[in-house]
C-alpha cells in the first residue's frame, strides 16, 4: 500500500476545510487517497485540528475482512520493532477496533514505480544511491527479526530529498515462521521459494526481491559505461541467485552498493585537467 504522493503538505484539498470530516480515534480523516478490496489510505490530521489546512499524516484504514485484520496486525507489529529512517513508522493505530487502521507520517513524493515511468531513465548513481536506502532498511528490519515480503517499486517512496522509505509491512513475518500460501509477494519480485505452497519467511528472500528491482533499474539506465555495470550485474547475480543461502545479506548488499556508488561517482565526476596532467 503507497501512501498518497502529493507536492505540498499545506495544500489541503478541496472539501475538507470542514469540521465535519470522520474522525478515527484522535485522528481526523481527510480526502481518500487510494482504495483497495481490503484497505482505505486517507489523508489525515490531529482530531483538534479543525480549519488546519496541514495535513501531514496518512491513515491506512482496513475492513472487516479477516486478511485486512491480519495485514494491520503483521505491520503494526512489525514497525514497533525497529525504528530506521529508511522503514515506514507507525504513530498510531488499533488492531481492536471494528474497523482496524494505522497512522504513519505522510511521506511528501512518489513511489519508484511512478518515479521510473516519470523519468523514463536514472542514472547509475542515482539507482545505487535508492536501492542502497533500501538494503539498509532491509538491514534494520531482519536484524529485529522480520522479514518484509513484499519488496517491488511500488513499496520503495522516494520524498522529494531523495530520501527512500520502504513501506506497506502487510506482509512482514517473524524470521523462521512459516507464512501462509494466501499471502504472497508480487509474483514478478517473488523469490522461487516463496511461490509454492507455505514457505517459511527468510530474508534472503528480500534482497531476491531487491535484486530483481536492481536489475529493473539497470535496464533504464541512460548509455552507461559497462565498467560501470559489471560490478553490479555481478552483484545482481548473487542476489538473484537461486539458492537463498548463496545471496548476500542485506548488510553486504548494502555495504557492496556503496563501493560500488563511490566507485563510480569517482569516475563519473573525473580528475580535474591538473590532475589529469599530473
Amino acid at each position: 500500500m503507497v501512501p498518497p504522493s502529493v507536492n505540498d503538505p499545506k495544500i489541503t484539498p478541496s472539501g475538507l476545510q470542514s469540521s465535519s470530516n470522520p474522525i478515527l480515534g484522535i485522528w481526523r480523516l481527510g480526502q481518500r487517497m487510494i482504495q483497495t478490496s481490503s484497505n482505505e489510505i486517507f489523508l489525515a490530521q490531529a482530531a483538534n485540528s479543525a480549519g488546519s489546512t496541514r495535513w501531514d499524516y496518512v491513515i491506512r484504514r482496513g475492513n472487516s475482512r479477516m486478511g485486512a485484520r491480519q495485514q494491520t496486525n503483521a505491520f503494526l507489529s512489525a514497525a514497533s520493532a525497529v525504528s530506521h529512517p529508511n522503514l515506514i513508522a507507525v504513530l498510531d493505530g488499533s488492531t481492536d477496533a471494528s474497523i482496524p487502521y494505522l497512522v504513519m507520517p505522510r511521506i511528501v513524493g512518489s513511489d519508484l514505480q511512478t518515479t521510473r515511468t516519470r523519468q523514463g531513465t536514472l542514472p547509475l548513481p542515482l539507482t545505487l544511491w535508492m536501492v542502497r536506502q533500501a538494503a539498509s532498511g532491509l538491514e534494520a528490519l531482519h536484524a529485529a527479526g522480520w522479514v518484509h515480503g513484499d519488496i517491488k517499486p511500488k513499496n520503495l517512496m522516494i520524498d522529494n530529498q531523495g530520501q527512500v522509505t520502504v513501506i506497506d509491512l502487510g506482509l512482514a513475518t517473524p524470521t523462521h515462521t512459516t507464512r501462509r500460501s494466501a499471502l504472497r509477494p508480487t509474483p514478478q519480485y517473488g523469490a522461487p521459494e516463496t511461490m509454492d505452497g507455505n514457505f517459511a519467511a527468510l530474508p534472503s528472500s528480500d534482497i531476491f526481491s531487491l535484486g530483481r528491482l536492481l536489475w529493473e533499474n539497470l535496464t533504464l539506465l541512460p548509455p552507461t559505461p559497462s565498467r560501470w555495470i559489471e560490478p553490479v550485474a555481478e552483484l545482481v547475480e548473487r542476489m538473484v541467485h537461486e539458492n537463498p543461502s548463496h545471496r548476500p545479506t542485506a548488510s553486504e548488499t548494502a555495504n557492496e552498493l556503496l563501493r560500488i556508488e563511490l566507485r563510480v561517482l569517482s569516475q563519473h565526476i573525473g580528475p580535474s585537467q591538473f590532475r589529469q596532467a599530473a
